[in-house]
């Protein structure tokens, strides 16, 4: 049959290859005469790989049959806990100093100036929560939550709330309001405190009268402690 030794010496090769014959020695004299399945000695090798091209790797003496050699590569690979530290200046968010250090310039040594201010859009005011301490307290502050209506109602309505004859008579004097949600105090008042307040009423200096529209300006008030503010680590921070 045509093509046979070629077909013998793959099924040689792959029962371990020891006992492949080429087929210049079968032929016996190497010449072109023969059957047509004869190669000469001296013809290019075939496709069919040699053992020293497929014993490398873990699937060894199939590297020729199954695609792609296993890759070699894995011992080159770069190991982070024994290799040195790869130092890149391109990833690096230096200052001023730094910056020219790597880049070998000189550092300068005086700072650029400030941009002048942004001449875009228009300017306006900001109001800030704060409230200044012109001395530290001894005694603790003590934190509490304010309920307005039902919490979203409008700030000036709250601060006319919070302002009101019947809140003061509750509460004193002494008191700190954020206007939103917040006040604090040097007073300790355990119980929850419950008010309703009409600002129509003539205490409020209103004229007693129900409005127009029918709509009561009855608002509910709830106030409640929930924390204690201490000053000691802030004093002894500022005594050093």
């Amino acid at each position: 049959m045509v093509g046979a030794p070629h077909k013998k010496r793959v099924s040689e090769y792959q029962n371990g290859g020891s006992n492949a014959s080429s087929p210049s020695t079968q032929s016996g004299s190497g010449s072109s005469s023969g059957s047509p399945g004869r190669r000469r000695a001296d013809a290019p090798a075939s496709n069919v790989p040699s053992p020293a091209d497929s014993s490398s790797g873990p699937r060894s003496g199939l590297g020729g049959y199954d695609g792609n050699r296993d890759s070699d590569s894995h011992s080159s690979q770069r190991n982070p806990a024994t290799s040195r530290i790869i130092v890149d200046p391109k990833n690096f968010d230096l200052g001023m100093a730094g910056w020219s250090t790597v880049h070998a310039y000189a550092v300068p040594t005086v700072m650029p100036p400030r941009p002048a201010p942004s001449t875009l859009g228009q300017p306006i005011k900001v109001g800030l929560n704060s409230f200044r301490v012109n001395k530290i307290p001894k005694n603790p502050v003590y934190q509490y939550d304010v309920i307005i209506g039902n919490g979203t109602e409008k700030r000036g309505l709250m601060n006319k709330v919070w302002q009101s004859k019947a809140i003061r008579a509750a509460l004193g004097t002494g008191w700190i309001y954020d206007g939103n949600k917040l006040a604090w105090s040097l007073k300790s008042m355990d119980r929850e405190i419950r008010l309703e307040v009409d600002l129509d009423s003539t205490d409020e200096g209103g004229d007693g009268k129900p409005r127009k529209s029918g709509k009561s300006n009855n608002h509910r008030v709830v106030i409640k402690r929930t924390n204690t503010v201490g000053f000691a680590v802030l004093d002894a921070y500022l005594e050093g």
